[in-house]
């Protein structure tokens, strides 16, 4: 049975609406560590950040996506609450090929998985803030054998899904939303971006039976969640990128399962 089902509690916060789970950290996550934090950039757009006295042995990886065009800075204050309760953190930049040019987030998913595992780690958990959930939705395509860009196969990655113990999503949009999530990393000018949103559209219209296919796996993927791990959401009422009602239908979705 789906782990989230375990709990169906729904918490509001002014406009902000928690699925609370029974996530529970790891027995290496439980004591503060005040060590030095270490950053290096490991190729493909991806920074590993770790103490210099975390527990290797019985190691627990956080993977975190960004929201478009994030910055490693702007994600630090995530990382050093993880890296503080002794977990090692690997974060992602993401961009727009990857959203526009699905193959290309197929790979940064498979580039992420490689990294992670070659960190052998007993537990891995996702944190995937708004694009990245899109991201998520092709990761879970790689390790379901649907599709690879490397030509790997599901019994390949079988001791990463086992490994995943958790799993973090805020404001994660369906395909809808990309054109209009896009424009906005140009933010101050509104002619930007209503032409950047528009040509998306346009964009998105032409290649809706190329990339728009994979799009729809993706989402599909994501919807039929096969990762048999905790989850918690975030979403707001007011997000007009993550429209809430899309967050709670799979919500309801995985709480079937």
């Amino acid at each position: 049975m789906f782990s989230i089902q375990q709990s169906r509690r729904i918490l509001t916060r002014g406009n902000v609406s928690i699925l609370q789970t029974q996530f529970r950290l790891l027995s290496s996550t439980v004591t503060e560590t005040n060590s030095k934090l270490i950053s290096n950039k490991i190729g493909n757009g991806m920074t590993l950040h770790s103490k210099d006295n975390s527990d290797k042995t019985d190691r627990t990886v956080v993977v975190i996506t960004g929201w478009l065009w994030s910055k490693t800075s702007q994600l630090k204050p995530y990382v050093n609450y993880y890296a503080g309760h002794g977990m090692d953190v690997l974060t992602i930049a993401v961009s727009p090929k990857h959203i526009l040019i699905p193959d290309q987030g197929l790979k940064q998913m498979e580039d992420v998985i490689s990294a992670a595992t070659d960190l052998n780690p007993k537990n891995v958990i996702f944190h995937q803030f708004s694009t990245g959930g899109y991201l998520y939705g092709q990761l879970l395509r790689a390790i379901s054998g649907e599709k690879s860009a490397s030509g790997k196969s599901k019994e390949h990655y079988k001791q990463f899904h086992n490994a995943i113990k958790g799993q973090i999503f805020d404001s994660p949009p369906d395909m809808r939303g990309i054109a209009y999530g896009i424009s906005k990393g140009f933010k101050g000018n509104k002619f930007v971006e209503f032409f950047v949103e528009n040509i998306l559209k346009l964009y998105l219209q032409i290649v809706h039976n190329y990339a728009g296919v994979e799009h729809r796996a993706s989402s599909n993927m994501f919807h039929n969640n096969i990762v048999n791990a905790p989850a918690l959401w975030f979403y707001s009422k007011s997000d007009f990128i993550a429209p809430w009602q899309d967050c709670k239908k799979v919500i309801d979705t995985w709480k079937t399962r």
